[in-house]
């Protein structure tokens, strides 16, 4: 199930076992203080009503305990690697969740990041079959904690913003998911910040200078927009988000190495893809997020591999340079961003 549907079910008398999966921790951290506060209450019964395990060896005798003035307990399961059960120990967890099902303590399956990932395990147990997650989805009701989209975001953003009393157009709103990133934890503090400062000026409209002045850049959204800027021939957007880089004393070293990070990572992207893998078995193997996939197949999608590997040869110099004088390092970046525009040809 999604978020919003696991929303509706939190009640002071819900039953069952949950399993919170996905990379997005933000969502899955507001969702467990919700249900916790829901099922517990006062908080001076938390010790009574509220279990935190990190191992299985006590599940079953936590499930039968009784709550303390309360009509539910709570039992968080966290870091349990479920690519490493046996079957025998996969099955015995199903039965002890059903049996959950009907006693008066919920459980709650946290995983951090996404080791455990909708119908396949990945780390380093390997993948478990579709009839693997059919089975225990059975005995636990799975919540998925994906991404979010931009369009998403932004609308959350404007949400946030006008809580704080700040107006903040769509516009900005989306300038800033491209700004500062997908992660709705960094996104929530920038927030907090951008509030802080518009108080304090008393200031109540967000615009795009203040988001420049107050909020911190993705560095790799501007390592990847930045590349894009190049590869595009864009000269005056690369120098753009360059003179951008100046000014917040990225050193010259660190913009070489990001942009040669980037232009490997388009060449993996891109060998994959003609292998026909498609979007999520490359976030698999390459260990990248689905948003930077998605965003690397539609730049890789416009240059060839002779392009990209001519590009990475250039960012090979440029790294040898900077390693090798001692003059304005910060040129040597200038003639990068000439020299990819010469490896990549004009589609024009």
């Amino acid at each position: 199930m999604l978020p919003n549907e696991f929303d509706k079910l939190i009640s002071p008398l819900m039953r069952g076992a949950y399993l919170f999966y996905g990379p997005e921790e933000y969502l899955k951290q507001y969702y467990k203080k919700k249900l916790k506060k829901t099922l517990i209450g006062d908080e001076s019964l938390e010790g009574f009503n509220y279990s935190l395990l990190s191992d299985l060896s006590e599940l079953a005798s936590q499930i039968d305990i009784l709550p303390v003035m309360n009509d539910r307990r709570l039992v968080e399961i966290t870091d349990i690697k479920f690519s490493k059960l046996s079957q025998d120990a996969l099955s015995e967890l199903c039965e002890l969740c059903a049996r959950a099902a009907s006693q008066e303590t919920v459980l709650l399956f946290y995983t951090r990041g996404d080791e455990f990932s909708g119908e396949k395990y990945s780390g380093s147990g390997g993948q478990r079959s579709k009839e693997y997650f059919k089975k225990l989805s059975q005995a636990i009701n799975t919540v998925e904690f994906a991404k979010q989209t931009p369009a998403r975001l932004s609308a959350w953003l404007g949400k946030h913003f006008a809580a704080n009393h700040v107006f903040a157009s769509p516009e900005t709103c989306a300038e800033m998911v491209e700004r500062c990133g997908t992660d709705m934890n960094t996104l929530a503090n920038e927030t907090e910040k951008l509030c802080a400062y518009m108080r304090a000026q008393g200031r109540d409209r967000l615009d795009s200078q203040i988001l420049k002045n107050v909020s911190i850049p993705n560095d790799d959204i501007g390592a990847f927009d930045f590349v894009n800027a190049i590869l595009d021939r864009n000269t005056s957007k690369a120098f753009e988000i360059f003179s951008e880089m100046k000014k917040r004393k990225t050193e010259p070293v660190e913009i070489a190495a990001s942009v040669s990070r980037v232009i490997h990572e388009l060449i993996n992207v891109k060998t994959l893809s003609d292998c026909g893998r498609n979007a999520a078995e490359i976030s698999q193997i390459t260990s990248l997020k689905p948003y930077p996939v998605k965003q690397r197949l539609a730049s890789a999608s416009k240059r060839t591999r002779e392009e990209l590997y001519a590009a990475a040869r250039a960012c090979l110099e440029t790294d040898i340079k900077l390693k090798s004088r001692c003059a304005d390092r910060y040129i040597a970046i200038e003639e990068l961003i000439f020299e990819l525009g010469r490896a990549i040809p004009s589609r024009a």
